[in-house]
């Protein structure tokens, strides 16, 4: 995850630093459009809460919100029904590490050993509107919850993970081309995530509907 955040980070930088001399290699596409094989691979942060309820006859059940400073990770990965129309399939992974928990009136903050992923897979469908290269899209698949606990002496991983459930997601942004078929985006996403696992005489389930941002760099 430090590495994902590091990574993220020297992207925007170089990004910012480079961008005078970038710009004038950057262009909309003029005559250009979308049609052929698309793939794209985008970081961003991650803004909002996962909601945790637990329900056991067996156990005292409570309500729990997991929050913190996340990193999206999203790759995407298919071509053109139609000119300026993508169907791609997609990946995404929205992670929270070191997780701030809130339950039952009272938080604490975990350490680095922790993290909780929201992993989705599913189908995007993405509209560019053309020549000035934005672009509109949705995407609907089915997601889980994965709590990731690293022992700190042994370095033992143990994960918990959810059912599957439904995950969705809308977006915009703008693209601009670096060449011929490559490029690079910035992107507002929202959407979310919904999903159960059985526990002792009851269950346990999440709901996550966050804000994402991204820097995407493509092949189109």
């Amino acid at each position: 995850m430090k590495r994902l955040v590091l990574s993220f980070a020297a992207i925007v930088s170089f990004t910012l630093s480079t961008f005078p001399a970038v710009a004038q290699g950057l262009s909309t596409g003029g005559d250009k459009h979308h049609d052929g094989f698309h793939f794209s691979f985008g970081l961003g942060p991650v803004f909002g809460h996962i909601h945790d309820t637990y329900n056991s006859s067996a156990m005292d059940s409570y309500k729990a919100s997991w929050k913190g400073a996340g990193l999206l990770v999203d790759m995407r990965v298919g071509g053109a029904i139609m000119q300026d129309l993508i169907l791609t399939a997609d990946l995404m992974n929205k992670s929270i590490t070191s997780p701030q928990i809130s339950m039952n009136d009272s938080s604490y903050t975990t350490n680095e050993n922790v993290s909780m992923d929201e992993v989705t897979y599913g189908l995007g469908l993405t509209k560019y509107f053309m020549p000035l290269n934005v672009y509109v899209g949705a995407t609907l698949g089915t997601g889980a919850f994965v709590l990731t606990y690293t022992d700190p002496e042994s370095d033992d991983v143990t994960k918990t993970r959810s059912e599957f459930g439904f995950s969705w997601m809308v977006r915009a942004g703008k693209s601009w081309y670096l060449g011929r078929k490559w490029g690079v985006g910035i992107g507002l996403g929202y959407g979310g995530t919904k999903a159960k696992t059985s526990v002792d005489a009851g269950s346990e389930r999440f709901d996550a509907t966050r804000f994402v941002a991204s820097i995407a760099v493509s092949y189109q």
